[in-house]
């Protein structure tokens, strides 16, 4: 008889995704200067600006919270793939908001790290990070754990390098926070 696999426990089950270094999600390209050189501003929860237009990863594009579009961005950035579909006639006008996942860790200086090669990606954590970009992205109903990106820093979207909004910055912490407390209590 063969061998069965053991029931883990939500506490025990694979890593959360850990190749994931920053993300940004649903921002709105209208906020975005694509006219200026090489600028994909954003901030931390803690109002450090971050630029991650040379951010190497994955990003969708949406059409009214819809996902329409999946790239990927290794030999080019993030920041300049975007910007290309923004001014492609045939894809430009067909989205309104952009997520981006990107491998390059943020610095406590909020410049981006260096992407390093890493040929020893465990499979547990590929697999785990595969799983959470699918479930932030898709949103699949059944699934009821919200996925998180271990080790990862939100980035929020500010508008061309001025700092959001107070209303926003407020709605920022209190997402954090509420991510905070949901963690703390499952």
């Amino acid at each position: 008889m063969a061998k069965q696999a053991p029931i883990l426990k939500q506490d025990e089950r694979a890593p959360t995704a850990g190749l994931i270094r920053a993300y940004g999600e649903f921002w709105n390209p209208d906020l975005v200067d694509w006219k200026r050189s090489r600028e994909l501003l954003g901030i931390d929860v803690h109002g450090k600006e971050i630029n991650s237009y040379e951010q190497r990863g994955l990003y969708v594009l949406y059409d009214d919270y819809v996902p329409v579009y999946v790239g990927k961005a290794d030999k080019q950035s993030i920041g300049y793939r975007l910007q290309a579909h923004r001014a492609s006639q045939r894809k430009g006008p067909r989205w309104d908001r952009f997520s981006w996942f990107g491998l390059r860790r943020v610095n406590k200086n909020g410049h981006l790290g260096i992407l390093k090669a890493n040929n020893h990606v465990k499979t547990s954590e590929l697999i785990s990070t595969l799983e959470a970009l699918l479930i932030l992205v898709a949103e699949p109903r059944l699934n009821a754990r919200q996925e998180k990106l271990k080790n990862a820093v939100k980035v929020y979207q500010s508008d061309s390098g001025k700092p959001l909004s107070d209303t926003e910055q407020q709605l920022a912490l209190l997402h954090e926070k509420i991510d905070f407390l949901m963690k703390r209590s499952s």
